[in-house]
Formats: structure tokens, C-alpha cells, sequence
């Protein structure tokens, strides 16, 4: 199962205790390779863990330490993934840093986290930000967490990382898309929350997404803008009866009903909350509050059909009868 991050959260391994029994499990192998151990431990205090740990490559390095990316998230403007499967295959898989399918382990991680800095400025620029990564820079925590490393330590390793500049976040959107597709697939809710977030708006609480906004440039960024709303409200009353990716689908949803249901002033419903960001508020708010009943009726209808449709088209009912109020 795949976990989205939480806002404001280091990517320090403690603070995702989903990946304690890949600990615990990693702990137990290491303790009969002794051997290996103390080559981990010779590389953190050599400084040299790039080059005992991570495939040789032929280029001038660009070492970062754990530390340094695990701050990643301060710069992010959506939530990110983590899958604990992807992270125990590092360990555990068919080039398992500890052990490898079919016995001994694999000697080097096979491919270097990449990491982005953005240009904000004329001379100004943000990162190191993880454009693709994530898992490994947890797997190799639980690895030396596991051998014995102190957290201090772990935090001042310094790994190889492929560098790359972008010009803005919206190149970063893209990039974290590209370069993370050859190793997990993207949601469709993901997709569409990286691609509302590319002009400026920052998905990652509701307060931010009120205040940022404003941002928006096209529909897309709207519809994305009222998913993750929809999402971070679930997620705030606790409930799981749907998945963070469906009530983020629903939210797309109510938003592409409520376009084709309301043509303001023979205009578009987008160039309606276009022109005044507080409908865009009053529409979120309003989904926050019929969320909880909402959810029930979807409980109770039997019906065939998708939880997030059921969901959207509920929410719509009365959203749409309160907009034909304020709109005639």
C-alpha cells in the first residue's frame, strides 16, 4: 500500500513508523554479517559510502548528505508517495542491498537519487529537492539504522546524487512525473494534483490551497485544487471508507459536474470563480461540511457503481442548489 506523506514532515526514516518491520527485519539479517557491518561502518567514517555503496559511474560526483535530503520537503508543494513495498525491494529484492532473492546481497545501490534545484530568482535558487528518490533515501536509512549507526551519523553520510536545474516548479512537476515512471505508477489523482500544482498553487493543507489559489491558471489546476481539498478533509476527520485517491477523484469530479451544470452569464463556470477566488473557498468549505454526511449515504447505497462518483454526485446535489441561489 502506497502512504502519502504528511505536511511539513522530514523524510527521516522515524518519522514513518509504517517501515518499522522492514527495520526490525533488516536488524535480524544483519546481525550474522558482521562483515558487512563493519564495511558500513568503515564507509561512514571514511566518508566513502558512495564509493563502497553505489554503482561506479564515470563523473565528477555531487555528494549531498542523508541529512541535507531527508529536508526535501521544505521546498514541496503537493503531498509526496511512499510505497514500503518499493523500499523493502531495495533492501530485500532482486538487487537487495542486504539479502537478494535467491541468496548473498547485492553490493551497490543501483541507481543514485536525483536531486533538482530551482531557480526562484536571478541569482536565486531552492534545494536540494528529491525529484526521485524517495524510497531509497529511506531504504538506505533503514540499512545503517539496522547496522548500528547513530541517527547523527546516518545524517551526515554523504551519498552520490545526479543533479539536475529547472527553471521553475513547474518544470520540477513535470520532472518528478518523468523521472519516476520507470519505477512506480502514478495515480491518476497524483498526476492531476503535480499538474495543478505546476503554476504556483500549493496543495499541500487547506489553508494553503485558499491562500494560493489564486495562482491558478486553467481548469486543471481548479479541478486538482478541489481533490486534494476534498482529500485533506477526509483525512482530517479520520475517515477511510474511501482511499485519499478516490475522495481526491471525487473532488475532480464534483468540480467537472458543477462546470457543466453552471454557465454564469453565458460565460464559463471557471471564468465565474476565475474572477472572484472566494467561490472557489465557499465551494471547498461547503464540501468540507457535507462530507461527513455525505460519506454515510454513500454507505448506505447498495448500488453498483464507484465510491468517488457516488461520493461527487451526492456532494453536487447541494452545492449545485445553493449556487443556483447565489447565481440568478
Amino acid at each position: 500500500m502506497v502512504y502519502s506523506t504528511t505536511f511539513n514532515t522530514s523524510y527521516e526514516v522515524k518519522n514513518y513508523p509504517e517501515l518499522q518491520p522492514l527495520i526490525e527485519k533488516a536488524k535480524e539479517h544483519l546481525k550474522s554479517d558482521q562483515k558487512f557491518v563493519d564495511k558500513l561502518g568503515d564507509s561512514l567514517f571514511n566518508d566513502t559510502f558512495d564509493v563502497n555503496h553505489q554503482i561506479k559511474k564515470d563523473v565528477s560526483p555531487r555528494k549531498i548528505k542523508i541529512g541535507e535530503l531527508c529536508e526535501s520537503y521544505k521546498y514541496e508543494s503537493t503531498t509526496q508517495q511512499i510505497d514500503p513495498k518499493s523500499v523493502s525491494d531495495i533492501l530485500f529484492g532482486s538487487d537487495g542491498l542486504i539479502r537478494k532473492k535467491g541468496g548473498g546481497r547485492f553490493p551497490y545501490l543501483m541507481e543514485d537519487i536525483e536531486v533538482a534545484e530551482v531557480r526562484t530568482g536571478t541569482f536565486e535558487t531552492e534545494g536540494p529537492i528529491i525529484s526521485s528518490g524517495r524510497n531509497r533515501i529511506l531504504a538506505l536509512q533503514i540499512l545503517l539504522q539496522a547496522a548500528g549507526a547513530k541517527d547523527e551519523d546516518i545524517k551526515k553520510c554523504k551519498l552520490r546524487v545526479n543533479l539536475v536545474k529547472m527553471n521553475n516548479h513547474e518544470e520540477l512537476q513535470r520532472r518528478i512525473i518523468s523521472a519516476n515512471t520507470g519505477s512506480r505508477t502514478f495515480s491518476r489523482a497524483e498526476i492531476r494534483e503535480r499538474e495543478g500544482a505546476r503554476g504556483g498553487v500549493v496543495l499541500l493543507t487547506k489553508e494553503k490551497i485558499k491562500d494560493t489559489i489564486i495562482n491558478a491558471k486553467n481548469q486543471k489546476a481548479f479541478s486538482a485544487a478541489l481533490g486534494a481539498y476534498l482529500k485533506l478533509s477526509a483525512a482530517e476527520v479520520g475517515d477511510k471508507y474511501l482511499t485519499s485517491a478516490q475522495y481526491s477523484t471525487a473532488g475532480t469530479n464534483l468540480w467537472n459536474k458543477l462546470s457543466k451544470e453552471f454557465r454564469p452569464s453565458n460565460g464559463t463556470f471557471y471564468a465565474y470563480v476565475k474572477s472572484n477566488i472566494r467561490h472557489f473557498c465557499s465551494i471547498a468549505e461547503q464540501a468540507e461540511s457535507l462530507l461527513p454526511s455525505a460519506i454515510q449515504r454513500v454507505k448506505e447505497d447498495l448500488s453498483a457503481g464507484q465510491k468517488s462518483v457516488k461520493l461527487s454526485k451526492v456532494l453536487f446535489e447541494s452545492i449545485a442548489r445553493t449556487l443556483r441561489t447565489q447565481i440568478s
